[in-house]
């Protein structure tokens, strides 16, 4: 009899006693949009065409639904006014992150480290240059990018993250 109750105590007991297993998750990946910036006019510092108005308008709705969280362009006109519409979409800032112009493709890259860190795991839209956004592409995949033809306006690319970079 004292058997059975020992083993009935046991019975109640260890199952207090098992540990459950450590509940671990993936976060989100990082997702950073990047493309330069739409069609200019002529001139130092420009503003936006009329073309590139309708541009920087038609990604404001593309990226309009995404959970994007923050907003960074170059010192200049151009990649201000074409993130402006998104901005004002999502009711962010646009943070304005100035290229080196002595190394804009090394200040780029470094500057896209700094921003995928700061934003993990989180969406964000980088607006730069035919030779800034290769260089943050290739900082980001170690994949070698041409910079961007002249006329090239319409990419958009997309590199998601899934490691925080101080882990890879």
């Amino acid at each position: 009899m004292r058997f059975l109750a020992l083993i009935l105590a046991l019975l109640l007991v260890l199952p207090a006693c098992a540990q459950e297993p450590e509940r671990t998750f993936d976060p989100p990946p990082t997702v950073l949009y990047l493309l330069r910036h739409a069609e200019a006019e002529a001139g130092s510092d420009p503003g936006l065409s009329a073309a590139g108005q309708a541009r920087a308008e038609a990604l404001a709705n593309l990226l309009a639904d995404r959970r994007i969280q923050a907003v960074y362009t170059s010192q200049f006109a151009r990649t201000q006014a074409t993130a402006q519409p998104l901005a004002d979409t999502l009711r962010l800032d646009v943070t304005v992150r100035p290229l080196d112009t002595a190394d804009p493709r090394g200040s780029a890259a470094e500057a896209i480290r700094e921003i995928a860190a700061a934003h993990f795991p989180y969406q964000v839209v980088v607006v730069g240059h035919s030779n800034t956004i290769p260089a943050m592409i290739e900082a980001l995949t170690a994949t070698p990018v041409d910079n961007l033809a002249h006329d090239a306006y319409g990419d958009l690319f997309v590199v998601t993250i899934t490691e925080h970079p101080a882990q890879r």
